[in-house]
């Protein structure tokens, strides 16, 4: 499916949104990210939390991020997160706010406005174009 310059996302959010379905969709890309080691930003979180740097070398970029999503998941938000949140004037719910859940607000609301990157751009064309010779494939 091609999209219109007229159509393309114009902000990070929209583009980040936009790149997560596209590169859902493409094995080169699944198989890329899966493949590379957490980042030193995972490694040094995980370790945090009390993982063995011994189990940290094993894992991936795409692991690394679940395993984190999966410890945010009951944590309570930080000073810090609540803070960012104030500055961003979001009203905060009445029961608990959990880590993952202050992450969210945080990039909804600060990133909308901000334009997309060039390398979400550059990233983005690069799909289309194999998602446009793979469906173009299907039909000759």
């Amino acid at each position: 499916m091609s999209i219109m310059p007229c159509d393309w996302p114009t902000t990070i959010g929209e583009c980040s949104r936009l790149l997560s379905n596209r590169s859902a969709d493409n094995d080169d890309f699944k198989n890329k990210y899966n493949k590379k080691l957490a980042s030193g930003r995972q490694r040094a979180a995980l370790h945090s939390r009390g993982l063995s740097m011994e189990e940290i070398d094993k894992l991936t970029k795409s692991q690394a991020s679940k395993l984190m999503d999966s410890h945010a998941a009951g944590e309570q938000a930080t000073a810090e997160q609540l803070a960012q949140l104030q500055r961003l004037n979001v009203q905060l719910p009445q029961e608990p706010l959990f880590k993952r859940d202050a992450s969210a607000l945080i990039s909804q609301n600060s990133v909308k406005a901000q334009a997309a990157t060039p390398s979400q751009r550059n990233l983005l064309k690069k799909l289309i174009r194999v998602n446009e010779s793979q469906t173009s494939s299907w039909t000759s």
